[in-house]
């Protein structure tokens, strides 16, 4: 104390002053990992950010704290090298008890990085490996399915394939029986057709003699009913000649007759006439005043004596008139008579022409 101007102790020696993280880590009971120095340049962030992100957020239950993740990143990215120690007491305050758990699991996970030489921990690389397996063996089962599932429709094509295959060999052998069975009928029937129509012809051979014969027989009978027709047409001609022949001599006489009643009636009338002038004259009267009377008394004794005749009376007066004037001339009343038979015989002659020509059509 005699050479200084200060007595006492240092920081370093005074208690007060003491590093309390020292005594803390004095303290403290860490995992044998720590021990392990591990080079942070070696290792690959790019595969250990997402698993500190999703352990982080896992051990706070879920809830994914970006600040806490980023300042755990920033402590290891870009450094040589840390003292987990350290890096626990610091995340004590925000894991709390899950600290000592995660700074455990990611040391491992970094001296794994270290030892493997690519950066990349061996679990990742066997989660990496499991994982490409599972997706290998995923696909392979897919696969397996796809296979198992086109084997079965290729199975199941095969088989309806086969079922129509079958059935069109059914249905073509039902076609070739139903063909078969149509060929049989039609070829019977062409038999019975045949059959029929050899019947038919010898039926018709048959027939065609009997009818043979009966034209025969008919043209015999025909012309005999001809030769009967025309013998009773020539009859009946001969009888309708003979028949107006008769009529017409039957009429001449009745015209005769009544010609000379109309002439006798006259030559009456003439003598009552003569008669009455004669029983005038001898009563006195002069001829001439008889004359005058009866042209006086001639018209309504006409008219009485017309309306008193009937038809029948008036053409026999004709008749006695005509009479009389051939009996007052002869020789032309039998020129006449002459005439008129002439006439009647051209009109027979073509009524019987006429006749003929209707029995020839």
């Amino acid at each position: 104390m005699s050479g200084s101007g200060f007595r006492g102790v240092s920081a370093d020696q005074d208690s007060r002053f003491t590093n309390k993280e020292k005594k803390l880590m004095k303290a403290m009971k860490f995992p044998p990992e720590f021990s392990t120095k591990v080079d942070l340049t070696k290792v690959n962030w790019d595969t250990m950010k997402p698993w500190i992100a999703k352990r982080i957020t896992e051990l706070l239950g879920g809830l994914e704290d970006d600040v806490l993740i980023a300042y755990v990143i920033e402590q290891l990215e870009g450094k040589k090298t840390v003292d987990p120690r350290q890096l626990q007491i610091s995340l004590t305050g925000f894991l709390e008890k899950n600290t000592s758990l995660f700074c455990k699991e990611l040391w491992q996970l970094l001296i794994s990085a270290n030892e493997t030489g690519t950066g990349i921990p061996q679990r990742f690389l066997d989660e990496k490996a499991a994982e490409m397996q599972r997706a290998k063996e995923e696909a392979e089962m897919l696969q397996a399915r796809i296979r198992e599932a086109n084997e079965r429709r290729q199975q199941e094509e095969r088989e309806r394939l086969e079922r129509e295959r079958a059935a069109a060999e059914e249905r073509a052998r039902e076609e070739e029986e139903r063909a078969r069975r149509h060929r049989e009928s039609y070829e019977r029937a062409l038999e019975e057709q045949r059959k029929k129509d050899d019947s038919r012809r010898r039926s018709r051979s048959r027939s065609r003699s009997r009818s043979r014969e009966r034209r025969r027989r008919r043209s015999g009978s025909r012309e005999r009913r001809h030769r009967r027709r025309s013998r009773s047409r020539s009859r009946d001609r001969r009888e309708k000649k003979q028949r107006r022949r008769n009529g017409s001599r039957e009429r001449r006489r009745r015209r005769s007759r009544s010609e000379e009643r109309g002439a006798e009636r006259r030559g009456s009338e003439s003598k009552e006439e003569g008669q009455g002038e004669q029983r005038e004259q001898q009563r006195g009267q002069s001829p001439a005043a008889a004359p005058s009377e009866e042209r006086d008394k001639s018209p309504a004794r006409r008219a009485s004596g017309e309306r008193k005749r009937s038809p029948s009376d008036a053409r026999e007066a004709g008749a006695g008139g005509s009479r009389k004037r051939r009996s007052a001339s002869p020789s032309r009343s039998s020129g006449g008579a002459s005439g008129s038979e002439d006439e009647k015989a051209q009109v027979e002659a073509a009524a019987r022409r006429k006749a003929l020509a209707s029995l020839g059509k």
